[in-house]
């Protein structure tokens, strides 16, 4: 195998087997935990990569004939795999649950199984609820991992301010835009299963305009924290995240590779949280 087909077999693994949707929000937790002041450890993120690997993992295997059809070289990716879902999927969930167990209290633990049983049970059950609630897809992955930034807390025995709570709806909004921008790719396959999904519903360049709307609104978790002094001023640095999500919400074509477009520059926003805060925190 030659260096060039084995880097692109690493990079198709780190980008299709969900590698970087799990690092940006390990990056986007520390982020967090930095302004809410929260001393995280290393057990944590791999606590946090872990159960992310395994979600996706799961909704991959779900959704694996769609997948073929939407995302034809993720499936490729990801089929190598599917006979080993079993064995891959009792390994990436005993290891954080055990983690959890060892590390952090009964609170953590239980708040854990009730954020992989709202993957597992959306994936079996709750699917077709988007037949009937516009967006509840995007609702149901969005809080999913918004609900992290709660379980942080808990792992660490701290207490769920306000400062939670509003940092919890900021990575709500932000998750809500990445969820339903993908659904733009998949306006068709969805259409044709009934499902209502905003993309279906107003198209693709009204979702567009109502994600540049929410993409504006997930400012104000931000400065309503910094106004009431619960959150630091250097939180305001996270607010470059909007910037960087017109270079795809805006109306200019700057990526035509569509591969690329959706992820990798969509799903590595997350990663880009953290040299941000950190930046912001240095000149602030």
């Amino acid at each position: 195998m030659t260096t060039k087909k084995t880097s692109k077999n690493i990079w198709d693994e780190f980008v299709f087997g969900s590698h970087l949707v799990a690092l940006g929000d390990v990056f986007a937790l520390y982020a967090m935990s930095v302004i809410l002041n929260i001393n995280v450890t290393i057990s944590f993120f791999i606590v946090v990569y872990l159960s992310i690997l395994a979600i996706n993992f799961f909704n991959r295997y779900e959704d694996a004939d769609q997948d073929a059809i939407t995302n034809p070289e993720r499936s490729e990716s990801v089929n190598k795999y599917l006979k080993f879902t079993p064995y891959i999927m009792v390994l990436l969930t005993v290891i954080p649950v055990g983690i959890t167990t060892y590390f952090a209290p009964i609170s953590a633990i239980i708040f854990m199984l009730f954020l992989f049983g709202m993957g597992i049970v959306y994936s079996i059950f709750l699917k077709n609820v988007t037949k009937r609630i516009l967006g509840f897809k995007d609702i149901m992955t969005a809080l999913t991992y918004a609900l992290l930034v709660i379980f942080m807390a808990l792992f660490y025995s701290a207490q769920i301010t306000f400062a939670v709570v509003l940092v919890t709806i900021f990575y709500f909004i932000r998750m809500f835009i990445n969820t339903t921008f993908f659904d733009i790719k998949d306006i068709k396959s969805d259409k044709n299963a009934g499902l209502r999904t905003l993309p279906v519903i107003l198209g693709k360049n009204k979702t567009k305009q109502v994600l540049m709307i929410l993409n504006f609104l997930s400012a104000i978790p931000i400065l309503v924290g910094i106004y009431l002094n619960v959150l630091p001023l250097y939180s305001i640095a996270l607010l470059v995240t909007m910037i960087y999500s017109l270079s795809y919400l805006s109306k200019r074509k700057l990526f035509t590779n569509q591969t690329t477009l959706y992820n990798v520059v969509v799903d590595g926003e997350f990663i880009l949280w953290l040299p941000y805060l950190l930046i912001g925190k240095t000149l602030l």
